[in-house]
């Protein structure tokens, strides 16, 4: 098996069957015209390092010695100097009379078989470093080894107060906070790393705590659940019809001072794009002024997204949408869900969800966060570092300051990524790429057993 490696990454030239028999393909001409130079004749007849790679995908568990022998002697036949297998599943029919599972004593007969049909053929073997295409993963990662995401929580708590228990953090499987992944099966896991607390900066208060009144441009929709803070509640508005609007408006009882906007709900991104709005204040009612627009492109948008704004006070304040969600697929959609769509007093770091690695934001997307005011803003100087002062059972023995003070607890938990598309019997979580241990053992659990 003097051929047989683990790369990485090869030429994205894909060849799929291995069950079904080639049609024959003509010979690549290895001939040169008479007087022709060293680098055409390179060209005509390239060295084996020149020839292209392929990957080549074991799809769906159908696959027989007689379909490798047949896809590598093609591949040597139009001069493929080797191919990178990978077990994928393309939801196909079963195509042979018994489905090969992954890591079933089959699976690793045809693995020996192919490296060695590569040594006869004098081709390079490798594969890729799990099932499926994007990996690394599968059912031997433990969840303590997957992939894990930065989470935090907040308490509040007056000066002369106990800290007592505070805010669990967010255990849910998914990409946000306590959004979670579309079909994960984990159980709820986190961990803490820190806790700090800080004097909270003026202004910055729970919205909750200034009674707003929330309406929206749809009847009979229960609008308070735009500001109710849990993700797994949806709010559903149709897509506004041409030259016409859709919006969710905040009443206040007396003039209040905003600086953000929390939107949890269709932000487009690859194959979609998202509502164009704007967020608005007025005095009266009546009459309205732009604080901040909401469109804006994003190759892959963090599932929440933070829009900050100069500080506004007003009694007034909507958001309102002239167009709804586009796709770029066949699929249209009607109209937008969102979870949140809720107005922020304190003072935030403009899409700092997608600054933080939750998305991806091109610079040509970002826009710069907006003055504060010196007390609007965390003061360094007085975070306290109170880890040491958590006690197992998530109380804080921690007794607050004069003053209101912000507890931020801070740690991980999973984003329940999975490799994929893989078949059901080697899909699992995706290894922690920032830990060398993790990834050791996720090797161990795949790639060990092969080279056994």
């Amino acid at each position: 098996m003097r051929h047989f490696a683990i790369r990485s990454a090869l030429l994205a030239v894909t060849c799929l069957s291995t069950a079904a028999v080639h049609a024959q393909e003509p010979t690549v001409a290895a001939s040169a015209p008479q007087g022709s130079d060293a680098l055409a004749d390179g060209f005509r007849a390239p060295p084996e390092s020149a020839r292209p790679r392929v990957w080549w995908h074991w799809l769906s568990g159908n696959v027989s010695q007689d379909g490798i022998t047949k896809d590598f002697e093609w591949m040597k036949r139009v001069g493929i100097a080797g191919a990178m297998m990978f077990d994928g599943n393309s939801g196909g029919v079963q195509l042979i009379p018994k489905r090969v599972t992954v890591l079933s004593p089959e699976w690793y007969a045809n693995l020996r078989f192919a490296a060695s049909e590569a040594d006869r053929l004098k081709l390079e073997f490798s594969m890729a470093a799990a099932p499926g295409w994007s990996e690394t993963g599968g059912p031997w990662v433990k969840p303590e080894q997957a992939m894990k995401k930065f989470v935090w929580s907040e308490t509040r708590v007056s000066g002369g107060r106990q800290a007592g228990r505070i805010a669990p953090l967010p255990n849910t499987a998914g990409p946000f906070q306590n959004i979670k992944r579309q079909g994960s099966k984990e159980q709820p896991l986190s961990r803490d790393v820190a806790v700090l607390a800080f004097r909270a900066p003026q202004g910055d208060e729970p919205l909750a705590a200034l009674k707003p009144t929330i309406t929206t441009s749809v009847p009979d929709i229960d609008a308070k659940l735009l500001a109710d803070g849990d993700p797994q509640t949806k709010v559903k508005i149709p897509n506004p019809a041409p030259g016409g609007a859709q919006w969710v408006r905040y009443d206040f009882a007396a003039p209040r001072t905003m600086r953000a906007l929390t939107y949890m709900g269709p932000l487009g991104g690859r194959f979609a794009e998202g509502p164009q709005g704007r967020i608005e204040a007025s005095d009266d009612g009546v009459n309205w002024r732009t604080v901040r627009t909401l469109s804006g492109p994003a190759h892959q948008p963090a599932p929440q997204r933070t829009f900050a704004f100069p500080a506004t006070k007003a009694r007034h304040f909507r958001v309102v949408f002239d167009r709804g969600m586009l796709s770029r697929e066949q699929f249209k959609p009607t109209s937008m869900t969102f979870s949140e769509l809720a107005l922020v007093p304190g003072a935030r770091v403009d899409l700092f969800e997608d600054r933080a690695g939750f998305g991806i934001l091109g610079e040509e997307d970002q826009t710069p966060t907006p003055n504060v005011a010196p007390a609007a803003a965390i003061k360094a100087s007085q975070v306290v570092d109170l880890t040491d002062r958590l006690r197992p059972d998530g109380t804080l023995d921690w007794k607050a300051p004069a003053g209101e003070w912000i507890i931020l607890r801070a740690g991980w938990s999973l984003t329940g990524e999975i490799n994929h598309p893989a078949t059901p019997e080697g899909t699992g979580l995706e290894v922690d790429k920032l830990d060398a241990t993790h990834v050791r053992a996720h090797l161990d659990g795949y790639i060990s057993p092969v080279i056994r």
